[in-house]
């Protein structure tokens, strides 16, 4: 309970942190498209950032990463590396069966962001064929092909 507790509270901080910026700058008008441009690299708990400051559309996009691993893994992919996708369920939307945005507008929006929201929400870790894995494909085995579905988590 300690972990989650300091972890939100980082959160409300660091959003704080930026708040007090942007009205720093503005004079306390928040005018929208002068607010800093936050790439999200966690969860659905940091919906509330949306509401506040010009968000990529990396997390929706393409994934929800909720590990270490997997979000170094998203931004070597965001920085222009390579991933073979010999397994088709890297990124969260590939499991779900969502449209992927494209390569050009992730790493575009990967390379005007101001500020990176990153969240660690998990210390299990999925992979297959050598890459990590969103977990959503190891939370619906009626999704995977049979050969996955007997992998365990690491």
């Amino acid at each position: 309970m300690g972990e989650w507790r300091s972890l939100t509270s980082s959160l409300y901080f660091a959003s704080r942190v930026l708040i007090n910026w942007v009205d720093r700058i503005n004079g306390g008008k928040r005018i929208k498209k002068q607010l800093p441009f936050v790439t999200v690299l966690g969860s659905c708990r940091q919906d509330s950032l949306y509401s506040l400051f010009r968000v990529s559309k990396v997390r929706d996009g393409l994934t929800y990463p909720h590990y270490g691993n997997e979000i170094l893994q998203l931004v070597r992919y965001l920085k222009g590396g390579i991933l073979s996708f010999r397994c088709p369920y890297v990124f969260r939307n590939d499991s779900i069966g969502q449209k992927r945005i494209s390569d050009r507008v992730a790493r575009s929006n990967y390379k005007s962001t101001d500020v990176f929201v990153l969240e660690i929400a998990s210390r299990y870790e999925y992979r297959h064929l050598g890459e990590f894995v969103h977990h959503v494909a190891f939370d619906n085995p009626e999704l995977l092909p049979s050969e996955l579905r007997d992998e365990e988590a690491l």
